[in-house]
């Protein structure tokens, strides 16, 4: 992905975080994001936690924030 990238319902179900190799899981790592129906926007935020599980490391939600507004114009 890139910044400002615009991604269809489908796509945006099949994101997959990629923890880089030398993530601790120390702190949750962050994301903002803005979805838009043409008449309403609502940008949010999304922390994520990685974990180590028994055999793997395990995503864990931390929080999750947004609201939606009128689209302006």
């Amino acid at each position: 992905m890139k910044l400002g990238q615009v991604l269809t319902a489908k796509q945006l179900e099949s994101l997959v975080f990629d923890a880089p190799a030398r993530y601790t899981g120390k702190k949750p790592v962050r994301f903002l994001y803005t979805v838009s129906d043409g008449q309403y926007v609502s940008t949010a935020s999304v922390d994520i936690t990685i974990v180590q599980g028994k055999n793997c490391l395990v995503s864990v939600p931390s929080s999750l924030k947004g609201g939606a507004k009128k689209a302006k114009g």
